[in-house]
């Protein structure tokens, strides 16, 4: 199944909240068929803390992503579990132009990440080099959503 998104958005695209800094100021409406349907993640809404079988806590940006990658019918080398948190994450190839089903990974305080960087599915990209990247705990405390970056707001990109 594929799900069908439409972004619009304005300001910045690399920061934990729509008001903070980091990242490059993106004003346009971006459209991307995901190869993932982010409605099958088995851990929607979690609020506690509980291991998803994978490594990761559910409702993590680092359990989505890796269930997104393991997900997305991609072809990949390797598997994104168990990786520890999304500032050690270095199981995939680094890869300096992306394509859909890469890892977008933040270091630690990069463009609005935490202590513990961040980790985020890459859905699309964009004729203009925009991406379109889906995943959770970036906006909101163990919630999904969906955003367009410019391809410097992550700090390197993962290829599984």
């Amino acid at each position: 199944m594929t799900l069908v998104v439409s972004i619009a958005q304005a300001g910045p695209t690399g920061a934990h909240s729509p008001s903070g800094g980091g990242g490059a100021s993106v004003r346009t409406m971006a459209r991307a068929v995901l190869t993932i349907d982010p409605t099958g993640y088995p851990w929607p809404a979690q609020s506690g803390w509980i291991v998803d079988g994978h490594g990761y806590w559910e409702g993590e940006c680092t359990s989505f992503a890796a269930w997104a990658v393991r997900n997305d019918r991609h072809p990949q080398s390797k598997w994104p579990d168990n990786l520890g948190n999304a500032n050690q994450w270095s199981g995939g190839a680094v890869v300096g132009w992306p394509r859909p089903g890469d890892v977008a990974q933040w270091a630690a305080w990069y463009h609005g990440a935490d202590s513990l960087g961040h980790v985020a599915y890459v859905a699309a990209v964009n004729a203009d080099g925009t991406l379109i990247v889906a995943e959770y705990n970036w906006y909101q405390f163990h919630r999904f959503d969906v955003r367009l970056i410019t391809r410097d707001a992550p700090s390197r990109y993962l290829r599984f």
